[in-house]
């Protein structure tokens, strides 16, 4: 299943989030896909990921934002 499939997905089951903790999580660092090291598949699901977890922040900030305002650090970083 590939991050397209996931996103549709997503979009078809309506759920009341209560906290961005697991967005945020997304964009937690993953050891094991490392620049010279993973595969370009690897690599690509990565960034794909942390688009989407991105695009998800952006729709619930308003209502999370102190939540999400203490891991600004974590966003930053995945910005580059």
């Amino acid at each position: 299943m590939n991050l397209k499939m996931i996103s549709e997905k997503y979009r078809e089951i309506t759920i009341m989030l209560t906290s961005a903790g697991g967005i945020i999580a997304l964009l937690q660092d993953h050891p094991d896909v490392k620049q010279g090291v993973s595969t370009e598949d690897e690599i690509r699901l990565k960034v794909q990921l942390t688009q989407f977890a991105l695009k998800k922040l952006d729709i619930v900030v308003d209502e999370f934002w102190p939540e999400i305002s203490d891991s600004i650090q974590t966003i930053e970083v995945n910005r580059y």
